[in-house]
């Protein structure tokens, strides 16, 4: 007896399930020996060549023994360690949570940016019984475990916002971190970080927080994992695809396509003209100028640290310029420049944790002297190898912050007409007012009393 006739007899016998089915090592489905389609993680994909004649009886027979071996393989995920599993971009670009090579779902926009939700892919989703609830939940407690691995610090501003007895400007100042994935623009958080007392901040340095002259950030906000769950989470919750991230050992980078300066800080850098800087290693730069300047208006400064870590001349001003100075002569003057209105007092850069960093081998040497707790005392300088080069400047101060009000932009009705706009009817003009009339003159009086008349 042939295969077909073979295939026929038990077709007629009304059990498909005789039909022998096998799953090759790449993943190809054969049903009695034939071709039929591919298991891709938890999805079958027929292959349009099977034969077409025969397709119904090898597709049914497929799928009742695909049945059994998906069940099996959700409880094989449901078992699994956490070392099978891991979050990258799908082939749409969606962040999305892998068991082996297995696509299992995509994180989605969830109550809050540090709360994603988890929705299986289609194939996981058509699984029936517990099969698909055994997969959603262990997806959920992985990432669960995995946010608080890689972003506990960060999650637990949002527990330093509970308390009923910490400051309610230091509660408020952690939710809109939080809510910024642990690292936003000093400026943006300008009327939080002013509404701050100063005995006040003991609280939120306590809880990680790192205030940086142009940086707000959490100690653990810089580390990779971060960075990529960062990036996972702002996808996820903007519908948008991840970005590409730069290698984890980059402090400098020359060149890199962020889409925006939100990209750049998430990814965990700060953009100095044409490049850019780990926001960390920004911040290091910055509190070396304000130390080098002391009390005075205009400094010279050892810029050894700058230069090792590949940023250029130009980039260097860019980075300066932002933290409120500029170039200046050899010659020291201690007046301020005219040009611009600095600060009643520098930018407190305050620093409790030692910020783990990832130099560039290139930068290592020179990243490790001064890559430690801002707070500590400054150790002793390693001996020079080369003549210092001095490169000097001038603290004009960084510009105010303006109020939220101020910031807003102007009404449609108060912005200026385009040229080509016709231009707005006149209102029709007031009457004038009357003009009050003379007081009566002596002879008019005199003539209204000889009449009897009272005016």
């Amino acid at each position: 007896v042939d295969k077909r006739t073979s295939m026929l007899l038990r077709k007629g016998a009304g059990d498909v399930g005789l039909l022998p089915v096998e799953i090759q090592q790449d993943n190809r489905v054969l049903v009695d020996g034939e071709d039929i389609g591919t298991l891709q993680g938890f999805a079958f994909r027929v292959d349009p060549a099977a034969k077409a004649g025969d397709r119904k009886l090898l597709l049914a027979a497929a799928e009742r023994h695909l049945a059994a071996h998906l069940r099996q393989k959700a409880k094989d995920v449901s078992m699994a360690d956490d070392s099978e599993f891991s979050l990258a971009a799908d082939g749409e670009g969606k962040p999305s949570i892998f068991w082996k090579d297995d696509l299992l779902g995509t994180l989605t926009k969830g109550r809050t940016l540090l709360q994603p939700a988890f929705a299986p892919m289609k194939a996981v989703a058509g699984l029936e019984g517990d099969a698909l609830r055994e997969i959603v939940t262990r997806a959920e407690s992985w990432i669960e475990s995995q946010l608080a691995k890689a972003m506990g610090g960060i999650v637990g501003l949002l527990d330093l916002a509970q308390p009923a007895d910490v400051d309610g400007n230091v509660r408020a100042l952690a939710v809109r971190l939080a809510d910024e994935g642990g690292i936003a623009g000093r400026h943006y958080l300008a009327d939080a970080i002013a509404a701050l007392p100063k005995e006040a901040r003991g609280a939120a340095r306590k809880g990680g927080i790192v205030f940086g002259a142009l940086d707000i950030y959490h100690h653990a906000a810089l580390k990779p994992a971060a960075a990529k769950w960062r990036a996972a989470l702002f996808a996820a919750r903007d519908s948008r695809a991840m970005p590409v991230l730069p290698p984890e050992s980059a402090v400098h980078l020359k060149t890199w396509n962020f889409a925006n300066p939100s990209e750049a800080r998430n990814a965990g850098y700060r953009r100095i003209g044409d490049e850019y800087v780990r926001i960390d290693l920004a911040e290091r730069v910055i509190k070396k100028a304000h130390e080098a300047r002391g009390q005075n208006n205009a400094f010279g400064m050892d810029m050894a640290f700058a230069t090792s870590l590949g940023i250029s001349e130009a980039g260097l001003k860019a980075l300066m310029r932002d933290a409120g100075f500029r170039p200046a002569e050899a010659v020291v003057v201690t007046e301020t420049a005219a040009d611009a209105a600095p600060t009643d007092e520098a930018p407190v850069i305050e620093e409790n944790t030692p910020v783990e960093a990832t130099p560039a081998p290139e930068a290592e040497a020179a990243v490790e002297a001064t890559v430690a707790d801002a707070a500590a005392p400054e150790q002793t300088a390693p001996k020079e190898t080369a003549p210092v080069v001095l490169t000097h400047w001038r603290w004009v101060g960084l510009p105010k912050p303006r109020p939220p009000e101020q910031r807003r932009p102007q009404a449609s009705a108060e912005r200026k007409p385009h040229a080509s706009a016709k231009p707005k009817a006149k209102p029709d003009r007031a009457p004038p007012a009357p003009k009050p009339s003379a007081p009566p003159s002596a002879l008019a009086l005199q003539l209204a009393a000889l009449k009897g008349l009272k005016l």
